[in-house]
Parts: C-alpha cells; structure tokens; sequence
C-alpha cells in the first residue's frame, strides 16, 4: 500500500489527530490537514479510496500538483560556483547579473539560492574536522594588504592573518 493510501485509511478510518498521523508517515501535519480537508469536501469513505490506483490518489489528493511547476531559465551554475570564489563576489551580485541577461521567466534571488545550494552539494565538497573546543588554532592569510599609518604620516603596507579556534558538535 502507497504512503499517500496509507494516509487516506488513517484518516478515514481512525480518530487519530494529524499530528499523529504525519508521525506515522513521515508528512508535515499542515499535509495531513490539507488532505483531510480534500477528502471531507470530495464525501469520500475508505471504499471509494480503495480501489483507487497511486496516480488517482496523488490527483484526489494534490489537484494540478505537476502542472503548476514554474519554468526558470536556469544559469551555468558551474560557471556561478566559478565566480563565486573570487574576492568580493556574492551570490546577490551574481543574481543581479542573472538578472540583467535573462529578461524573462528569471527566478527570484531565494529561488536562485535554493537552486544554487542544490548544485553545490552535488559537488561532493566536504571538509569535516572534529575537534575539541580550544584544542588547535587554525590561521590564515586574508588575502587583503591593509595599510597602518608610521609617526611620519606614511601608509605602510602590511600583513593580515585571521585566526579562528575551532569547536565541533561532531567528535
């Protein structure tokens, strides 16, 4: 039996809240509410959902679900991970760009964040390091050359290193 058949026999067969079903089946308790609520509006008891096949289910139940899905044109994401490792670029600049070549069926910036979070971890990129609080101290060049004033009123250049003590949850 499908998750989603599952679900529609808890609610029309048992007393159960919709919290207590979401525990049971691994759904949000506002998804539970909805589909209570679709059910209850359709007059449909068990019998009726029974013989129902998965795609009758999900159609009941999610109405032009699939056919909502808004088209973006996407942008080179390995070209946006690309730039965003240089100085002084974020991923807002990189929106605001996107925004300026694609005049229409662009995504919003929260959009565009989501999408590009996707695609970085499809990269595989992870560099864990448990550690205790306070055990080691890493330091690193900032890769910037501020500049300090002498008694004569003279900039002289100088070296910037960042240090950060390490902490982990992880061990």
């Amino acid at each position: 039996m499908s998750n989603k058949k599952r679900v529609c026999r808890l609610i029309l067969t048992t007393a159960l809240s919709n919290r207590a079903i979401a525990d049971q089946s691994n759904n949000s308790h506002n998804t539970i509410g909805k589909y209570r609520k679709t059910l209850r509006e359709a007059g449909l008891a068990w019998n009726d959902i029974q013989s129902l096949d998965d795609e009758e289910i999900e159609r009941l139940l999610n109405p032009g679900g699939k056919g909502n899905t808004k088209y973006f044109v996407e942008p080179e994401w390995s070209q946006v991970h690309e730039d965003l490792a240089k100085p002084h670029v974020n991923l807002t600049m990189l929106h605001e760009e996107y925004l300026d070549v694609t005049p229409e069926d662009f995504m919003s910036e929260r959009e565009f964040r989501r999408r590009y979070k996707k695609y970085a971890r499809t990269l595989g990129i992870v560099l864990r390091k448990p550690r205790l609080p306070g055990e080691n101290m890493e330091v690193d060049y900032s890769g910037k050359r501020p500049h300090i004033q002498d008694e004569a009123g003279n900039q002289v250049p100088v070296e910037l290193f960042v240090a950060i003590i390490g902490a982990s949850t992880r061990g």
